[in-house]
């Protein structure tokens, strides 16, 4: 088993040890909860002895890994289903499982004592003595403390089963530390995105329910909805000039299109692409009336990244957008316009 750098090592060792601070607190938990507690004891030291005598972790510390890892995810699952059978008959798979993952991780920790440097485990292994103490000792006055009328003492008990186990799984991949990469490589691209889809949400919000329903009230459905189809035609025109113009994936559109018109070899992407393929007519009723005509005109025309204008198909595209979605917010700001009359000439 490798963990690349000394700053990862103690970052491992340390939610190692908080797991099995939980641990403790679970065994503690469950050995004064009301049901019958022996099934995730038992469970809990029938793997730990099994793992720690036929998974070979002695001889090869690559075996290691395959029994911290399982059991993290047997741990997780077993205190997700704890948390939302607490008070069913189930509860007792929950408790089975969670302890089965718990004597897989505690087996997999003598594994790596007994192939580390001695002067280094013997720390680690004072350190894992005191967490398993501590949280017998002093986790129910813990968990006491962190319960409410909201979360019972025991719904806390495995939901920190969760979150732990799932921090220690995260570092174990060093999914963690890919995710930083990822975010500090993307983050030009990620703040664009967020800026752009504040700024269209905000748009969308003033447009589709301020704006829209004043123009109706004032104007009536068939001279409001004139006016609201001539700006919207006006608004989404000026925000495809300018997206055209920018060549900037603002809002996502370019991405996704990428994935629409996939021809990799990857199976996933291929059905991907194959789904967002399918139904043109129903695809532009769906956008339309979800989104505005520029989006919707923006993600159905050719090519990704292109920013080449509008053809003669994204202009169909885009003024039938444009008269769905009007005629759709037309009648729906009407509707909800008729419905504060209604009301309101009873209650003022």
């Amino acid at each position: 088993m490798k963990i690349n750098t000394l700053d990862n090592k103690k970052v491992f060792f340390f939610y190692l040890i908080l797991v099995d601070f939980i641990v403790a607190i679970q065994i503690a938990a469950v050995s004064f909860f009301p049901k019958n507690p022996a099934d995730f004891i038992l469970s809990f030291f029938a793997s730990f002895l099994i793992f720690l005598i036929f998974s070979e972790i002695f001889e090869n510390n690559g075996k290691i890994k395959s029994v911290i890892q399982p059991g993290l995810v047997f741990m997780i699952l077993g205190s997700l289903a704890n948390f939302f059978m607490v008070d069913s008959n189930l509860f007792v798979f929950g408790r089975t499982f969670s302890g089965l993952g718990a004597g897989m991780i505690m087996a997999g920790q003598i594994g790596i004592i007994w192939h580390g440097d001695f002067e280094k485990m013997k720390n680690f292994s004072l350190a894992i003595v005191a967490s398993f103490i501590l949280g017998l000792v002093f986790g129910p006055a813990l968990i006491g403390f962190l319960s409410g009328p909201s979360l019972k003492e025991i719904r806390i008990v495995f939901l920190l089963g969760v979150v732990f186990p799932g921090l220690l799984m995260l570092e174990f991949n060093q999914l963690s530390e890919r995710l930083m990469k990822f975010l500090i490589r993307e983050k030009k691209r990620l703040g664009i995105l967020g800026v752009g889809y504040l700024v269209n949400e905000s748009i969308d919000f003033v447009f589709n329910y301020i704006i829209y329903p004043f123009a109706i009230w004032k104007l009536g459905i068939l001279g409001g909805g004139a006016v609201m189809t001539i700006a919207s035609f006006l608004v989404c025109y000026a925000i495809m000039i300018f997206y055209d113009w920018a060549k900037k994936d603002w809002l996502g559109i370019e991405t996704l299109k990428q994935l629409k018109e996939y021809n990799g070899k990857s199976l996933i992407g291929k059905f991907t692409s194959w789904i967002m393929q399918k139904s043109d007519p129903v695809l532009l009723l769906f956008l339309s009336i979800q989104f505005d005509p520029f989006i919707t005109t923006a993600y159905m025309r050719s090519g990704a990244h292109k920013y080449s204008g509008m053809s003669k198909r994204d202009w169909i595209i885009f003024m039938s957008s444009l008269i769905i979605g009007n005629a759709y917010w037309t009648i729906v700001a009407f509707a909800g316009v008729s419905v504060i009359e209604f009301f309101g000439k009873y209650l003022f």
